[in-house]
């Protein structure tokens, strides 16, 4: 996971969404604030970065999150911890069409990146 972070920031790719996963807490978070450190440089305001969490926010408030356009930078970033967590149970392919979420991942906005990380 830390291998393909570094490539992002080297390669100078930003995807639009990316999912950080997996059993290893402490290479999560390493991967986490890497990239977090180089996707805040040169806003030392954080106007433009906005956490949350899956247990606490509500899907549709996430969404809103992400819909907001930058005010002062190119890019906003919103994290989000425990995502996972909205994904729990047996979902219907009808339901999983209609969803909020999977709506923005088929058009997510441009000017804002979103980070995800869950223990799996």
């Amino acid at each position: 996971m830390l291998t393909s972070v570094e490539q992002i920031i080297s390669e100078k790719k930003y995807p639009k969404i990316i999912f950080l996963f997996g059993e290893e807490e402490f290479l999560m978070e390493e991967a986490y604030e890497k990239l977090l450190s180089y996707l805040l440089a040169g806003n030392k305001s954080y106007s433009e970065f906005e956490m949350k969490d899956g247990d606490i926010d509500s899907l549709n408030d996430i969404i809103s999150s992400c819909n907001i356009f930058p005010f002062i930078s190119k890019r906003r970033v919103v994290t989000v911890n425990n995502f996972d967590k909205f994904f729990v149970g047996r979902v219907s392919k009808k339901t999983e069409q209609s969803s909020p979420i999977a709506s923005y991942l088929k058009s997510p906005q441009d000017t804002t990146g979103i980070n995800s990380k869950s223990k799996c």
